[in-house]
């Protein structure tokens, strides 16, 4: 029997970045650009167009801002110079506290535009204009399934 030759496997690089495994190769989904097809104006790809959508969010992991399940920070009021978080709180804030809410209101609404973007990217211009007003991304995927839901494969 001939002999077989041991080819090396070369080692999986290491790195803290989220990598996935695709037919030759790897990427970053946390930069990797998504595609997303065009949803036509009259709405007949609805069904195809709003899988690939919520596909693409949750490889973001941006499905809890599209679903609805993505709260937004609690506002911070001020009183006599101080912050506080909720109207009810006796403690003010620390200024690392601050910092760290809007951090956090930050990422939330860095969240809503990524997943307003995709959408708006992905509709024609009298569908953006029908949408664009709605105050959360999960409001206007419910707005635009509202007006396609009923149609398309």
């Amino acid at each position: 029997s001939p002999s077989r030759r041991r080819v090396p496997i070369p080692p999986v690089p290491r790195s803290t970045a989220q990598q996935v495994m695709g037919p030759e190769t790897t990427f970053d989904i946390s930069t990797s650009k998504v595609t997303v097809p065009k949803l036509s104006a009259d709405g007949s790809n609805w069904t195809t167009y709003s899988e690939r959508v919520l596909n693409a969010l949750t490889s973001k992991k941006l499905r809890r801002h599209v679903i609805g399940r993505a709260p937004k920070p609690a506002d911070l009021h001020e009183h006599e110079g101080s912050f506080f978080l909720g109207q009810h709180t006796m403690s003010p804030l620390t200024d690392e506290e601050i910092a760290d809410h809007e951090d956090a209101i930050e990422l939330w609404e860095q969240k809503e535009a990524q997943v307003r973007e995709i959408i708006y990217s992905s509709v024609d211009q009298s569908t953006f204009y029908q949408v664009k007003s709605e105050p959360t991304a999960a409001a206007v995927w419910k707005k635009l399934a509202s007006i396609h839901a009923d149609k398309g494969a």
